[in-house]
């Protein structure tokens, strides 16, 4: 497992609790891995909360400060579901390698979330995306992923996603671990101009300039300091940096008094794991 390549939902009730909480970009330390290997047999099951700041919309300069839940759902070595992670199964596990299919969501961007900025662009629809993964894991330490998803409704856009994970050797008798490392993500045109871009009757509501983004990029490096507690409790600090390129760091959405191309986010959490079966 991975810690956390985007937001997955695994339960609709606790991903309903945030969708209009915070952007779904750069939410979380994108590119970390969890320590420890799937169970073999039976579910894996981690419950908990925690604090989270990040940017108040994407491509905003000002953050906030939200709770946020947190699950996690394994069963065996094949299927996963987190609000992280989304709901996949690994269809083909060889030497390393894992792959098969994915789907998670991208937050909504609601005018309610900082009026001022966004009064006049209107709202984009929470969006669920379905595509595939394919990863592969150099025992503990070192992974890759790559994820491609199309979004079949909201911003109806295509979002690839990349990332290396490298940990570091467990820290004070195994009860620290450490991991960082970089990530990337390409939007297709339909994404970055449902999120950046302005279009005619936008910019006469919200006084932005007419904009009309390509694709758009996203760079950056994600790290987490994880510490289990006990046997069931895992303690979990995270943070992020990411830059916006491409079109979108031309947008007026960006470029104005309410944006940046610098992304930050950091927060914490803690988890209660139990299992099932096996």
């Amino acid at each position: 497992m991975h810690f956390p390549m985007r937001f997955r939902p695994p339960c609709a009730a606790l991903a309903i609790l945030i969708l209009s909480l915070a952007p779904r970009e750069g939410a979380y330390a994108q590119g970390v891995a969890r320590p420890g290997p799937p169970p073999e047999s039976g579910w894996r099951i981690d419950v908990g909360a925690g604090v989270l700041a990040s940017p108040a919309f994407p491509g905003a300069k000002d953050e906030r400060v939200l709770p946020i839940p947190s699950i996690e759902i394994h069963y065996r070595d094949r299927f996963f579901a987190s609000i992280r992670e989304g709901v996949g199964y690994n269809l083909v596990r060889w030497n390393g390698l894992a792959a098969g299919p994915v789907v998670n969501f991208a937050f909504p961007r609601n005018v309610s979330a900082k009026p001022a900025a966004l009064r006049g662009l209107g709202d984009v629809a929470l969006t669920f995306e379905a595509g595939g993964f394919v990863r592969y894991d150099a025992g503990r330490v070192a992974s890759a992923q790559a994820e491609v998803r199309q979004g079949v409704n909201g911003h109806k856009g295509l979002v690839v996603d990349g990332a290396i994970h490298l940990n570091a050797p467990p820290l004070a008798g195994n009860r620290l671990f450490l991991s960082a490392g970089p990530r990337f993500s390409y939007y297709g045109q339909r994404y970055v101009q449902a999120y950046y871009g302005v279009t005619t009757d936008q910019a006469a509501q919200s006084g932005y300039a007419v904009f009309h983004p390509h694709q758009g990029y996203r760079a950056g490096v994600g790290a987490a300091a994880i510490s289990p507690v006990t046997h069931h409790i895992t303690l979990t600090a995270f943070g992020g940096y990411d830059r916006l390129l491409g079109d979108i760091d031309k947008s007026p959405i960006v470029l104005g008094r309410y944006g940046a191309r610098d992304q930050f986010a950091i927060g914490t959490s803690a988890s209660y794991r139990f299992r099932i079966g096996g």
